[in-house]
């Protein structure tokens, strides 16, 4: 394929082409990924700021990221018959070499 790209425009016009085609497979990708539960709270907890968050706000911040995604023509896999706090408390066992829970707060 480079042979044939490069054979068929000039330097300029093969980065251009290369870039559009490069852009087009990424948004191919994007078109068909479905986003899981756990990447949903991964996400959330990686753009916190501050010293934390509680349980029920994991929970809120999740169903809103969730909501946003879904809104904007996006696919989240389902959670199934749970509930979000049951899925953001089953990703917080399997991550909790990395979350510290503080309890009394």
């Amino acid at each position: 394929m480079k042979t044939f790209l490069t054979e068929q425009y000039a330097t300029r016009e093969f980065d251009r082409v290369l870039h559009s085609l490069g852009y087009k497979i990424l948004n191919d990708i994007n078109a068909v990924t479905v986003i899981m539960p756990g990447a949903l709270i991964g996400t959330v907890i990686l753009t916190l700021r501050g010293r934390g968050v509680g349980r029920r706000e994991l929970i809120r911040r999740v169903e809103w990221l969730r909501d946003r995604i879904i809104a904007k023509g996006g696919r989240v896999a389902e959670f199934g018959n749970r509930t979000t706090g049951e899925i953001v408390d089953r990703y917080s066992m399997s991550l909790q070499c990395l979350i510290v829970e503080h309890w009394g707060f």
